[in-house]
């Protein structure tokens, strides 16, 4: 017998003996997180591979674009500040000897 025979004729047996009946929240909603889906399948999809740890393909890109994208933006503040302390050492340098930086 196969897994998903055997799950099907548990499942049948289990509700020959009444054992779903009277089960907390019978015919209401499913109470799911903000932001999911009720979508039932998209939504076991998503349980699945969150208890997995795992996540879709365009989640974990989504993931490494901001992480990229983030390490570009601290190489420009770098950048930015390097220049703003070669202005400054120019002025000084101006300001202390009045000759022309010929700063940018």
């Amino acid at each position: 017998m196969d897994w998903q025979r055997l799950v099907e004729a548990r499942i049948a047996a289990a509700m020959q003996a009444g054992e779903f009946e009277d089960l907390a929240g019978t015919g209401q909603p499913l109470r799911l997180p903000d932001g999911e889906t009720t979508e039932a399948t998209l939504w076991a999809a998503v349980h699945i591979l969150r208890n997995a740890g795992v996540a879709p393909d365009w989640i974990e890109l989504d993931g490494e674009l901001r992480g990229e994208l983030e390490a570009a933006r601290r190489g420009l503040r770098r950048q930015a500040g390097s220049e703003a302390a070669v202005r400054r050492l120019r002025s000084r340098l101006a300001a202390s000897t009045g000759w022309s930086t010929g700063s940018t």
